[in-house]
């Protein structure tokens, strides 16, 4: 996983997106045209006569498509949980100013001269007890 929260280069399809979309468009144009003139020029085998009608099925997939968009906008508002939902904090946005003033934990307010001179003192006892521990260690291991 990127830890340092810097951008990725865009891929392949990011850069083409769209050379992509109008490839399928222009596809999809083709392809309503070829059943144009087949439905005029050609003989189309159906069970029922509305599926003769020029353009049916392009028609029936475009509002399916749009159907299922909508539906999904709709459905996403009675599933979407809340951002701190399995208790994380949200991840700072790429390219939010860390900067010498941010708190190492989170805390982005300035820190005032008190500030500073606090956290120096923690990061001693922090120190004080690791000593601590590992000379204790040590004296076991000794023995």
């Amino acid at each position: 996983m990127n830890s340092d929260r810097t951008p990725l280069p865009p891929s392949w399809f990011e850069k083409n997106v769209g050379g992509i979309v109008r490839g399928l468009v222009v596809v999809c144009v083709l392809l309503l045209v070829a059943d144009l003139v087949f439905h005029f020029v050609g003989h189309k085998h159906v069970h029922f006569d509305w599926e003769a009608w020029p353009g049916l099925y392009a028609a029936a997939g475009f509002v399916s498509y749009v159907g299922l968009v909508l539906t999904a906008k709709q459905l996403r508002k009675l599933l979407m949980r809340p951002e701190a939902y399995y208790g994380e904090a949200p991840l700072r946005p790429l390219g939010h100013p860390a900067g010498p003033d941010a708190d190492p934990d989170g805390d982005t307010r300035a820190m005032g001269e008190g500030d500073q001179d606090e956290r120096d003192q923690d990061a001693g006892d922090q120190d004080e007890h690791h000593r601590d521990a590992v000379g204790a260690a040590g004296t076991e291991e000794e023995e």
